[in-house]
């Protein structure tokens, strides 16, 4: 594009709305000869929106594709029905893969085992006669095996496991009534086993007694 000299003023032909305007109606370009934009600022304007429209009429389109769920293939149903045969899924139903993973991470879920049972727990260690833990869990040989990986002889053992209804609320209960042989607000206690034992033994028997 070239300048041209109206009067006084410089001028510069927008090739887009096909009309000559001063050079103040064009933004500043530093690659171009004549160190303008090609098109006036209300053309440069239009034109943005234009590309931008497009582009986000692009990007719709292309993550549409990318998004979309893929469906799971026979191979990955017949592996689910596999995996979680309490809950049969007939080999024709279409599927997606996430349907697929979620229903996976459920079957894994449920071969845990856990039992039916609330427990409140006395776990007692040789070395230290003079402690106890009082805790609880549904699962006793897990935490058990939790509490043997911090000792390579595994002599951690359950001095006495009792279903409760409401383990969280009876060990609560325990503490309370232990809370001054506890041993630095922790769940040991400056206990023996046998005290500890009749203490959870009463506790679930509704009658309390004394240490």
């Amino acid at each position: 594009m070239t300048l041209e000299v109206t009067g006084l003023k410089l001028t510069k032909y927008c090739p887009r709305c096909t009309d000559t305007q001063p050079v103040s109606e064009f933004h500043p370009k530093a690659t171009t000869r004549d160190k303008l934009q090609p098109l006036c600022k209300t053309c440069d304007r239009i034109s943005a929106r234009e590309y931008q429209a497009r582009r986000r009429a692009k990007l719709r389109g292309f993550y549409a594709v990318q998004i979309a769920p893929r469906m799971a293939t026979k191979a990955e149903i017949d592996a689910l029905i596999e995996e979680r045969p309490s809950f049969p899924v007939p080999a024709d139903t279409p599927m997606t893969c996430e349907e697929v993973a979620r229903r996976r991470r459920t079957a894994r879920l449920e071969k845990k085992a856990y039992t039916d049972e609330e427990i409140v727990y006395v776990v007692v260690h040789p070395c230290w006669p003079e402690f106890c833990k009082i805790g609880h869990t549904c699962n006793p040989e897990d935490r058990l095996r939790q509490y043997n990986t911090g000792d390579p002889l595994k002599r951690y053992a359950y001095a006495e496991t009792i279903p409760v209804f409401d383990r969280k609320l009876a060990e609560r209960h325990l503490h309370e009534m232990l809370d001054s042989f506890r041993h630095e607000k922790t769940e040991w206690f400056k206990i023996s086993a046998d005290d500890a034992i009749r203490m959870l033994r009463s506790l679930h028997s509704g009658t309390y007694v004394e240490v």
